[in-house]
Formats: structure tokens, C-alpha cells, sequence
């Protein structure tokens, strides 16, 4: 087997266990009522600890992003395991009472879980772009969507665990969970092998001898740019070339020669080499419309909210029963839902670019919609059935993981990888804001309905009615993502004059 087939074999193997380990956090349902009886928190104090390691996912992409991009995937998962580990080891000495006192009261435990969030990022950070940089961008929504995969089965994984052989043992369960994401992930760091793609691989195989590709002469892209006729990707930035005012790739059809005014011919050769994307600087990318819209979409996403509070939606349903089980079924649900959803939209991304040459932003749209409708159903359909909430679970879980499949693809398309860790944590900074907001509401009406004895959909459906009017921000968001894309599409073709 040639050497750099196998090496980025391995690289996509050991991506995948890593993935299976960094999801860990959204097993937090199978632990927070243990939590909150231990330590007699209230429902409020249970969701912060949640949202400040949540948040974590998020707003430590300004750190690791950074040392990705200067240090590469080594660093990043040595990092990544050192934190990720000793995270859950202060958890775990927390709950057997090896710390005590202040330390182990909320607000250090969910110190304990940021750092938790933190070596989740990096280690996530450094197995997706290592992974995206090494295949084609054809290739990326495939790339992403499968490891997207593991990570949406690590919730699975982790709750099966505990269900199966730590039930009665949270202190068992936690020492565990830091021996594996510790071991795996220090693992990893020396498994994971750059191998950017060669000129060849870069150049369409087969082909004419020469293509044209028609810029209208009122809006200026470059006088070099070069199309991969794979996918039919303006590149954002190529060697040498000016960059595009709107600064990402735009996906061109075969009849689009024939409908540009005013043309110049740029000359492709072909099957020749394809120059190397590098794509936008940091500075760029805070410039650019589109970080603005896809960042703000990244805020007000609610999925992760009914992630972290499924459990207390059961408890309030079935209130006075052992609910272990059930709530057990509903992580799974999401975990399986968020495996179908990553894997089939991050695949139909890529189909979509190739054979329909239609902009990945449209899945993005669809995803939000999905996970919009379960809010409706909780919000304002009174108490619902155990089949009525597993089809919630079923729709956030396509949603939520189609949204995560989908970003490593998105930012690639918008920015390029010359700043790919970067990129990503410029886009997900503001994250924890929406995270902080969201689960602080929900803790907030959960507690001032139970303190009124509350009783089933009572308990949580103010909190889901404000989230309604939160994702519908995303959803509106996310039409004006699509339309901007395809308004600098028909920019490229010259069919818009530009402003």
C-alpha cells in the first residue's frame, strides 16, 4: 500500500476513536440528578455546571484553534488529553470526597467540567482538521459527517457504560471515563499524521485539455483563479491571487459561460496541477458577512439546550417513578439521531455540491428547521406522549448532529484552511453566550415552577416557548446565509453588479 494511503488510513481510524471519547460531555443526563442529590444542588445549579462545560466546546476554540494552526495535531492532543483527564479526575475526587469544602461545591465543579470541555475541544480540533486538511474538499462533508459519527455515538457509549456496570457507582463511573479519554486521546497525539494532498491529487483526473472559465469584467475576482472542476469551488484564496471581495468558494454551473456579460477568459489547463488553497487571514475573516451570519446562527441554536435538560423533561413527565432507563432510551435516541444526522447530511453535502450544484448552507437551513419543530411540540403541546417526546429526541439529535457535520464543511467553504483552527473558534466564540442564556432560562423556570408544584409539561414549558422565539432567529438567519451565498454566486457569473 503506498505509504501516504496508509498513513492518512491511520489518521482517519485514530480520528474515529478520538471521537469517540471527546463526545463524553454530552453524557452529562446520566450524571446530573446523581450530582444534584450528592451535593444537594438546586436545578438552576445543576444547569450551570452543564452550560459552563458546554460553553467550553465552544468559547476554548479561541485557545485551540491558535495552537492548532502554530503547533499542529501533536501539541494539540497532548493539550487535549492532560485537561480532558484531569478534568473528570476533580470531578471524580469531588464526588468520592477526596475534595471537599469549596471544592466541591457548584461553582468548582463546573470549573472541573470546563477544563473537561477544553481537552474535549482540542482533542476534537485536532482529529476533524487533521482528517479535513488530508482529502480532497469534495470529500470533506464525507470526512466530517463520519467522525461526526463517532462523536454523536460517544454519548451512547458513555451512557451504556454507566448504565450497564457503574449504576450504583458514580465515583467508579467517573474514574473511568477519565482513564479512557485520557488514554485515548494521549494515544492519539502520536497517531495522528499530516499528509496534505499532492498537486496531482489536487488536479481533476480526467477532462478536456483546456477549460474557460468567463468572470464578468465588472467584478474583478483575479486574473489567475482556478477552478477544481470536481466540485465546481472557486477556492477562496489561491497562490498568488487577490482574493474575491466575499471571500469564499461559489459553486458554478456548466452553462454558466453562456450567461456572464461582458466576459474575460481566464484559461485553466487541465489535467495540470491545482494551486494550493491557503484561504483567508484571521483579519479577513472578521471582515467577511458571512462569519457574522454563520457565528450568530452558532449562538442561538437551541439543540444542545434539550441535550443537557432531557432528563428533568422525563422526571417532570413521570414524576414519582425510577426514570433511569427512560432517560437512558432518550440519550441514546439522541446519540443514534445525531449519528444519522451527521453522517447523512455531511454525505449530502458533498452530493449536493457535485451532481446538483446547490450551496452546502441550504442542508444548514433544513438542519435548523428540524430542530425547530420539537420546541413547538414542547412548548405548546401540553404534556406529551413517551412517543411524542422520543420523536423530539429523534429530531433534535438529526438536527443538533447535522449542524455539527455540517460546520468543519462550512468553514472550509467560507474561509479556507489557512486559518481553519482560527476560523473556527472566531465563529464559535460567541457560542457560551447563547449556551449560558439558554440553559440559565430553563433552570430558571424549572425552579419557579417547582417551587409552585408544578406537575408534567408544566415544569418546562415556559422555558421552551422562549426557545421557540430563540431558534427562529437561527432559522431566519439561516435563509439569509443561503440567499447571500447565492447572490455571490450570481456576482461571480456577473448577473449581480456589485455594490
Amino acid at each position: 500500500m503506498d505509504t501516504r494511503i496508509a498513513l492518512r488510513s491511520v489518521t482517519l481510524i485514530t480520528g474515529f476513536l478520538i471521537m469517540l471519547v471527546s463526545g463524553a460531555l454530552f453524557a452529562f443526563s446520566s450524571i446530573g440528578e446523581d450530582l444534584e442529590t450528592r451535593f444537594q444542588y438546586t436545578s438552576q445549579q445543576v444547569n450551570f455546571i452543564s452550560a459552563f462545560g458546554n460553553a467550553a466546546l465552544y468559547l476554548c476554540y479561541l485557545a485551540v484553534g491558535p495552537i492548532y494552526d502554530a503547533r499542529g495535531p501533536v501539541v494539540t492532543m497532548i493539550v487535549g488529553a492532560v485537561t480532558f483527564g484531569a478534568g473528570f479526575l476533580c470531578m471524580s475526587l469531588a464526588y468520592d470526597g477526596s475534595i471537599t469544602g469549596g471544592g466541591a461545591g457548584y461553582g468548582a465543579m463546573a470549573f472541573y467540567y470546563f477544563v473537561c470541555g477544553f481537552g474535549s475541544t482540542a482533542v476534537y480540533m485536532a482529529a476533524l482538521a487533521v482528517n479535513m486538511a488530508n482529502f480532497p474538499i469534495t470529500l470533506g462533508g464525507m470526512i466530517s459527517g463520519s467522525l461526526g459519527l463517532a462523536y454523536a455515538l460517544s454519548a451512547t457509549l458513555y451512557s451504556q457504560i454507566r448504565a450497564s456496570y457503574y449504576a450504583q457507582d458514580v465515583s467508579g463511573y467517573l474514574h473511568f471515563v477519565t482513564v479512557s479519554v485520557f488514554a485515548v486521546s494521549i494515544a492519539g497525539a502520536f497517531s495522528l499524521f499530516k499528509v496534505p494532498l499532492t498537486m496531482a491529487e489536487q488536479a481533476r483526473p480526467k477532462g478536456p485539455e483546456k477549460v474557460q472559465v468567463v468572470v464578468a469584467d465588472k467584478f474583478h475576482i483575479g486574473s489567475t483563479n482556478t477552478i477544481d472542476e470536481r466540485s465546481h469551488i472557486i477556492q477562496p484564496r489561491l497562490s498568488a491571487t487577490k482574493q474575491a471581495p466575499w471571500g469564499s468558494k461559489h459553486h458554478l454551473g456548466a452553462d454558466d459561460e453562456a450567461m456572464t456579460a461582458s466576459p474575460k477568459r481566464v484559461s485553466v489547463a487541465k489535467p495540470g496541477p491545482a494551486p494550493e488553497v491557503e484561504g483567508m487571514t484571521p483579519l479577513e475573516i472578521l471582515k467577511s458577512p458571512l462569519f457574522h451570519i454563520y457565528a450568530t446562527i452558532c449562538i442561538f441554536q437551541q439543540g444542545l439546550t434539550y441535550y443537557s435538560n432531557v432528563a428533568t423533561i422525563v422526571q417532570a413527565l413521570h414524576p414519582n417513578t425510577d426514570t433511569a432507563s427512560s432517560i437512558a432510551t432518550h440519550v441514546t435516541i439522541l446519540s443514534i439521531a445525531g449519528c444519522f444526522g451527521r453522517l447523512g447530511f455531511g454525505g449530502g453535502s458533498d452530493v449536493m455540491i457535485k451532481y446538483l450544484r446547490l450551496d452546502r448552507s441550504l442542508l444548514l437551513l433544513v438542519a435548523t428547521v428540524i430542530q425547530w419543530i420539537p420546541l413547538f411540540i414542547l412548548g405548546f403541546g401540553g404534556n406529551v406522549s413517551d412517543g411524542a417526546l422520543m420523536l423530539c429526541s429523534v429530531m433534535v439529535g438529526v438536527g443538533y448532529g447535522a449542524s455539527g457535520s455540517l460546520f468543519p464543511a462550512l468553514i472550509a467553504d467560507f474561509f479556507g484552511f489557512k486559518s481553519y483552527g482560527t476560523a473556527s473558534a472566531f465563529t464559535l466564540i460567541g457560542c457560551p453566550v447563547g449556551i449560558f442564556l439558554s440553559n440559565m432560562l430553563f433552570g430558571y423556570f424549572n425552579d419557579r415552577a417547582t417551587q409552585q408544584n408544578c406537575s408534567g409539561s408544566a415544569c418546562y414549558q415556559s422555558a421552551f416557548i422562549v426557545f421557540v422565539g430563540l431558534q427562529a432567529v437561527t432559522v431566519l438567519l439561516s435563509c439569509a446565509l443561503y440567499w447571500k451565498r447565492g447572490r455571490d454566486k450570481r456576482r461571480a457569473l456577473g448577473l449581480v453588479h456589485p455594490m
